[in-house]
């Protein structure tokens, strides 16, 4: 996971999380206890349905239990975060199966504190997505 510098300028994502496989149980558990370590409890992720397999409808992370809610109009590459100190948090998920260079890339790019550009704008850059 990469995230934009504290002043960094306004734009869709607050950084770049690359999960390695398209286990969600797994991907998530790993996301929200980095997370929490930065930033206290992560309460709800919201995700595309359908963008991975499927996920259970909460997840039991040390002793907090996360909301997860796949919803069909959201953006296949975003992932959004909400938490009491959080807030919301919106990260660009790169494809599991990226490879190594170019999920590095976007990354990067998503963590630029000038970056403002959208999921299709980074990833197109990077082609093959």
């Amino acid at each position: 996971m990469t995230l934009k510098p504290l002043n960094a300028a306004t734009g869709f994502f607050d950084g770049g999380w690359w999960p390695r496989s398209r286990e969600p149980v797994e991907e998530f558990s790993a996301l929200i206890a980095t997370l929490t370590e930065r930033f206290g409890p992560v309460d709800r992720i919201g995700y595309r349905r359908g963008s991975g397999d499927t996920a259970p409808d909460e997840l039991l992370v040390g002793e907090n239990t996360v909301r997860l809610r796949g919803f069909r109009a959201m953006n296949a590459h975003t992932i959004v975060l909400i938490g009491p100190r959080l807030g919301r948090f919106t990260l660009l998920g790169v494809p599991a199966h990226a490879a190594a260079d170019l999920a590095n890339t976007a990354l990067d790019l998503v963590a630029a504190a000038d970056c403002v550009a959208d999921a299709a704008h980074i990833l197109t850059d990077i082609s093959p997505f």
